[in-house]
């Protein structure tokens, strides 16, 4: 969320609050969305919708280099198109105007790492996106590709393509895996446990046996996360 100046936020401010209630409210369907907002400047001490210039002066004090990938994936949805402008003008120049020095490239890689040790994987468990060789591996490479060839976008399989990154087919079978355990057990999970019957019942949707699968699923991580610290390697040295 975005206001254009501080009379706009007193006017509208109101808005903002009820777009979240209603994404989150419980239902007897259940809750349409699981927003998380702590992903917003200064997490959940900072402001639900800020003024541009609030952003203009955050993302040149005090952005973190991890969230110029996550702001790579931003786009304008609807509103006022006073600030669409202002605010794209705002985050390219915050993608786009620093350069990717080896400070940038070592925190970049640090907080790779340090999601990781969040999963808390567990023996015979695995975390498909946090995890080691998961998901976030990918997108991590593919946001920083964005980022240095000035081309944003929110699609991690457009950028693999597009910049003949060497995760397609691992990505591929990480997002079928995502997909498919989210039909089974009815909502978003990363985690799988190599005995569960949510894992069982993936495999036999595709026509092979869990162990086979688990097998192919260790093989994809091992493979994705060496593509991942060569990538890290080669922009170090380069």
């Amino acid at each position: 969320f975005a206001f254009l100046d501080a009379t706009s936020k007193e006017k509208y401010k109101s808005i903002p609050e009820r777009i979240i209630k209603d994404l989150t409210s419980y239902t007897s369907e259940g809750i349409l969305y699981q927003i998380d907002l702590r992903l917003r400047p200064y997490g959940k001490a900072g402001e639900l919708s800020p003024t541009v210039s609030f952003y203009k002066n955050y993302f040149s004090k005090d952005a973190r280099s991890w969230e110029r990938l996550a702001w790579v994936k931003s786009r304008f949805i609807v509103g006022d198109e006073k600030v669409q402008e202002k605010m794209e003008e705002l985050i390219n120049n915050f993608l786009f105007g620093k350069s990717i020095d080896k400070t940038f490239i070592e925190e970049i890689y640090d907080m790779r790492l340090k999601l990781e040790g969040l999963a808390n994987e567990k023996r015979d468990e695995v975390d498909i996106k946090l995890g080691k060789g998961g998901l976030a591996d990918v997108e991590f490479v593919a946001q920083l590709e964005m980022i240095k060839n000035k081309d944003r976008g929110d699609k991690v399989l457009d950028a693999i393509q597009k910049f003949d990154l060497p995760f397609l087919d691992d990505f591929l079978f990480l997002r079928d895996l995502e997909t498919r355990l989210r039909m089974v057990k009815g909502n978003s999970v990363s985690k799988v446990s190599r005995n569960s019957p949510a894992f069982k019942r993936v495999a036999g949707s595709i026509g092979v046996s869990p162990e086979e699968y688990w097998e192919k699923l260790q093989k994809v991580r091992e493979n994705v996360r060496k593509n991942f610290n060569r990538y890290f390697k080669q922009l170090k040295e380069g």
